[in-house]
């Protein structure tokens, strides 16, 4: 059952595509960075954090492969015109930014800043 987009749907649509975005840039380059073992900031969180490299690599992965399917999901509904997969697709991204921000959380709790 599709159904018209309101003018809403493509607000809420070109705010979340604007998030993804820079979640998957800002976590794609940390995770590139930690993975290929990148000298400076980008490379180096892992330490900050006290993890495994391994698997803060895998951590910044998933965030930004996360981000990147919601965009690409969101950009196809859109397409489509599918009211209830746009409206559902919102609220998954509003579970995986609440992750997001509770893994975070997690993580500047085991946070220790240099000196």
């Amino acid at each position: 059952m599709k159904t018209q987009l309101s003018i809403i749907h493509y607000i809420w649509t070109a705010l979340i595509v604007i998030a993804c975005g820079l979640i998957f840039n800002n976590y794609g380059c940390i995770s590139f960075a930690t993975f290929t073992e990148r000298p400076g900031l980008n490379g180096d969180w892992y330490y900050y954090y006290r993890t495994d490299r391994l698997v803060f690599g895998l951590y910044e992965l998933l965030m930004a492969a996360g981000a990147l399917l919601t965009i690409i999901r969101l950009s196809y509904f859109v397409y489509k015109g599918d009211k209830p997969k746009v409206t559902k697709t919102f609220i998954h991204f509003a579970i995986f930014f609440v992750l997001l921000i509770l893994c975070e959380i997690y993580l500047s709790t085991r946070f220790v800043g240099k000196g």
